[in-house]
């Protein structure tokens, strides 16, 4: 299925081999030919995770890279992590 503009989607993965991470509640944002860029929330070894549409669930695209000035990880001591 080819993704739309505003088109709700979501991704699954095991970025930096951490548990199956659902990022959702996003969408795609541009298109450009084949490429299109969305506000997935996720890390640096998401490549390759699978994009979604959310409302079909068919299969949009791949991660391929995510925002370079953004950092992946938040310290929250509370938690120990």
């Amino acid at each position: 299925a080819d993704p739309r503009r505003r088109r709700a989607v979501y991704t699954l993965g095991h970025p930096r081999g951490l548990p199956l991470k659902l990022a959702d509640r996003a969408t795609v944002l541009e298109l450009d030919g084949g490429v299109f860029r969305t506000d997935l929330d996720t890390y640096v070894g998401n490549s390759g995770s699978p994009v979604f549409d959310a409302r079909t669930h068919a299969l949009v695209g791949l991660v391929v890279e995510g925002a370079k000035d953004r950092g992946d990880f938040e310290a929250v001591p509370a938690l120990g992590c």
